[in-house]
């Protein structure tokens, strides 16, 4: 009797375990799990919106360091430049270390990293990009061009995102969520680096502003935006040797035709050769900028040089008209005499029309 029952609790130890490891689950303890797995999930949502309250306060910065390349032909430049983020709250959750932030350079064509420094508060990127914007040259050969960098918050996306069951609006809400919890600061440090160049132009001051921009879609979206500027100009001596300086001279040597006695033959040779060189200087300095649908200053000013060759031209046809017709020199004398007087009083009329009309 002894051995029969020591053989049955031997085989009840060695069969049970395997019964029991091969009985499924009860429906309760899958229920049960379903249940962590959703409050685990349910949390870690939390835990990334928890702070959704108030937005996220990025000090934002931008030092510059060089302008590589300027196409004013299309409003396009290349910039290098060092961009800056940093968080001073403490009990702020954002971490970039675990995830880097995200970053639309609203005016840039290509953008490329270089370098990145990344704290759990602080993230730094040396920027190298092609940007565009609009150029003003009305003042050429004396424009003042203005570039900017303008910056927002953009859309994080993951390298393998994860498939949830929630629709897939709800992602993309998500998203713009978290896009509209970034405030951007302006951060006093932003600058020009005083080693940075741009060929051919100087480099002016720089501003640094903050401004909500908001996007008209399906739904209003704000974002946060900054936008660095800075202007460039030419060198004024510069501009007024290679372009106003010309200029001036041709005009001034076509004066001398009222000085020149009564011989209409070297009159003639001398007027007619600069008035070609004054159109020809004309349109080299103007093939420095592109096609603009206003009169720059150069050529206000040419248009006030082109009346002088008419008066002087107008002079010179009207006195040998005279001398062909009505053989009196004092009349030539007087007419030549009229017509030189009447040029300052044509320039002071131009004047007036075209830069205070």
């Amino acid at each position: 009797m002894r051995t029969a029952s020591l053989i049955f609790w031997v085989v009840l130890i060695i069969v049970g375990p395997v019964s029991v490891y091969a009985l499924d689950e009860p429906a309760m303890m899958k229920s049960t799990n379903g249940a962590l797995e959703n409050f685990y999930y349910l949390t870690d949502e939390r835990q990334k919106l928890e702070y959704a309250g108030p937005p996220s306060n990025y000090d934002t910065g931008v030092k510059l360091i060089r302008v590589d390349e300027m196409d004013k032909e299309n409003g396009a430049y290349k910039l290098v430049f060092w961009h800056w983020v940093k968080i001073n709250e403490k009990n702020d959750p954002t971490n970039f270390v675990h995830e880097k932030p995200s970053f639309h350079y609203v005016n840039a064509d290509h953008v490329e990293i270089d370098e990145q420094h990344i704290e759990p508060h602080y993230f730094e990127q040396k920027v190298i990009g092609h940007f565009h914007g609009p150029m003003n040259f009305e003042n050429f050969p004396f424009e003042q061009l203005i570039l900017q960098i303008i910056i927002e918050p953009g859309i994080q996306q993951d390298e393998e995102p994860e498939q949830h069951d929630e629709p897939e609006h709800q992602d993309i809400e998500a998203e713009h969520q978290d896009i509209e919890q970034v405030n951007f600061v302006l951060d006093p440090k932003s600058g020009i680096d005083p080693q940075a160049t741009v060929p051919g132009f100087s480099i002016g001051e720089f501003s640094l502003e903050k401004s909500v921009h908001v996007h008209e879609g399906i739904e209003q979206e704000v974002f946060s935006r900054i936008v660095f500027s800075f202007s460039i100009e030419r060198s004024s001596y510069g501009s007024f040797l290679t372009s106003i300086l010309p200029a001036t001279m041709i005009t001034g040597l076509a004066l001398l035709t009222f000085y020149i006695p009564s011989n209409y033959t070297p009159r003639i040779y001398l007027t007619a050769p600069l008035l070609l060189a004054l159109v020809y200087l004309h349109r080299t300095v103007l093939s420095e900028i592109p096609s603009v649908g206003y009169a720059t200053f150069f050529d206000k000013m040419m248009v006030i040089d082109y009346s002088i060759f008419v008066i002087a031209i107008t002079s010179l046809a009207i006195q040998m008209r005279y001398n062909t017709v009505h053989k009196n020199p004092e009349n030539e004398s007087k007419i030549n005499k009229i017509m030189f007087l009447l040029i300052p009083v044509i320039v002071l009329i131009e004047i007036g029309l075209l830069w205070f009309s």
